[in-house]
């Protein structure tokens, strides 16, 4: 998924959420909806075969018997922070390379073939499909030791700090957004921010990138002077 979502939006998903872009067909688009007043499926329809106008708390309760999942008090809880909506209370990914979007799109068309086998009781897109209960809804917790467990299988350690962590993928992402030059208030559409001061923590530069510059300073200064930077400063020991 790409990152432009924070760790928990994700599992809001349900499988109509996710189709190919119409402007570039070979690309997903993925629209995740607010687990409360997103837009209830198209294809959810009254006794006369007419699509229902409703939203997804409405849609939960009355197809599934369930509630939104930032409702829920146990393992299956996710969360919503909100921020910016592209939409009528929907975000929508944007592939920092246009082939993610296309790489996706076919892991997800394999991902609706697993899917097929198992009956479901909820509408929400991740589901367990290797360990019982086959089908039910997939947790955060169970992502994060997925997460970890594939990142030391390359040989990574994982810890925030490291930027190993699921969260660290949007700070990733943040920051690629940044170096590739991209400006603040495309930054906070792509990440959803309800505030262009939001997305300072993902963009600030790093230590190296600190230490990088004041060099790069120290440099320029140096072509200055007529005396070097470092005898200048040998002088004054």
């Amino acid at each position: 998924m790409a990152r432009d979502f924070r760790e928990s939006e994700p599992f809001h998903l349900y499988v109509q959420d996710v189709f190919p872009d119409p402007q570039d067909p070979r690309q997903a688009k993925v629209l995740i909806h607010h687990p409360h007043y997103g837009a209830a499926p198209a294809d959810w329809c009254d006794e006369r075969g007419r699509p229902r106008k409703s939203n997804r708390a409405e849609y939960l309760g009355q197809r599934f018997g369930l509630v939104p999942r930032t409702d829920l008090m146990d393992r299956r809880h996710a969360g919503w922070k909100g921020g910016m909506h592209d939409g009528p209370y929907y975000k929508q990914a944007y592939w920092f390379v246009p082939e993610y979007g296309e790489w996706f799109l076919e892991l997800w068309h394999r991902y609706l073939k697993q899917l097929a086998h198992f009956d479901r009781d909820h509408p929400f897109a991740f589901v367990n499909l290797r360990r019982a209960p086959y089908g039910a809804i997939y947790t955060l917790t169970q992502y994060n030791k997925a997460h970890a467990a594939a990142c030391k299988r390359i040989g990574l350690e994982v810890g925030k700090a490291l930027g190993t962590t699921p969260h660290g993928h949007r700070h990733a992402y943040g920051q690629r957004l940044k170096h590739a030059g991209i400006d603040k208030p495309m930054i906070r559409r792509f990440m959803h921010h309800a505030s262009i001061e939001s997305q300072e923590i993902y963009t600030q530069a790093s230590f190296s990138e600190a230490r990088e510059a004041l060099q790069q300073a120290a440099h320029r200064l140096d072509g200055l002077l007529t005396t070097p930077l470092s005898d200048l400063v040998r002088s004054s020991d």
